[in-house]
């Protein structure tokens, strides 16, 4: 009995210094999204112009869909087949903001050379909302490597009700693609990724956008978002350079 006690102790021991965690669930149309949410410090990410769009999940839109970290940024791509299609409009892929409050969930690690892995030494948390892009058209939809949204950025709307960009897409700073993942979307999958909630007073209109090499734009819905003095600033000296 003293040795099952003891036991018991240590496990306790353990689980404490364990992140604890949220399942929040939404039902969709098709699919329940189970949505996992650490409990931490989580905080707003400081505007600096780099998008961030993690990607938690590639596939059918149906089942039960957990998101949570972010999918692994290499490792073998399985051949996805079907016909590529090399350009692509609104009328092949759809984008979707969803508001909710959810997390992105950084990782930060170093790595071992006595165990030769790499080692998880904390998660820093941030407020994020989620972008949902779907395969509507009968083609296979090729979307970058790594385990982000290498095409998609922000646009904030501004007093005169023009879009303007704000981020500079994660494409712009991938230089080298060699063991990353290549990122498809089959005839009727759905992608799910977690964008970052800024720091912010004011709020203004936003949309989400994927543009491929100045290609046509695919626009998501617009929505309602914190935005911060610097923000606005980059807006009007984009908004007085473009009317020069």
């Amino acid at each position: 009995m003293r040795y099952v006690s003891l036991l018991l102790c240590m496990i306790g021991l353990i689980s404490c210094h364990q992140p604890g965690y949220q399942i929040r669930t939404y039902h969709e149309n098709g699919y329940t999204l189970a949505d996992t949410l650490l409990h931490g410090n989580v905080r707003s990410i400081p505007f600096d112009a780099y998008a961030r769009y993690a990607i938690c999940y590639i596939g059918p839109d149906s089942g039960r869909i957990a998101t949570g970290k972010p999918l692994p940024r290499s490792g073998r791509t399985p051949d996805p087949g079907g016909y590529l299609a090399r350009k692509f409009d609104s009328n092949y892929m759809t984008i979707h903001v969803d508001t909710s409050h959810t997390q992105l969930q950084f990782e930060h690690s170093h790595f071992d050379t006595t165990t030769n892995r790499r080692i998880i030494d904390s998660i820093s948390l941030f407020n994020g909302m989620r972008v949902t892009l779907k395969n509507v058209s009968d083609s296979l939809l090729y979307l970058g490597n790594f385990n982000t949204l290498g095409f998609a950025y922000l646009e904030m709307q501004n007093g005169k009700k023009d879009w303007i960009r704000i981020e500079n897409p994660s494409s712009w700073y991938s230089y080298c693609s060699t063991g990353a993942r290549a990122n498809y979307l089959r005839p009727g999958e759905i992608l799910i990724a977690k964008f970052p909630r800024y720091e912010g007073d004011s709020t203004a209109n936003f949309r989400v956008v994927w543009e491929k090499y100045n290609r046509q734009k695919i626009c998501s819905n617009e929505f309602v978002a914190p935005v911060s003095d610097l923000m606005l600033n980059i807006v009007d000296l984009k908004t007085e350079r473009y009317s020069e």
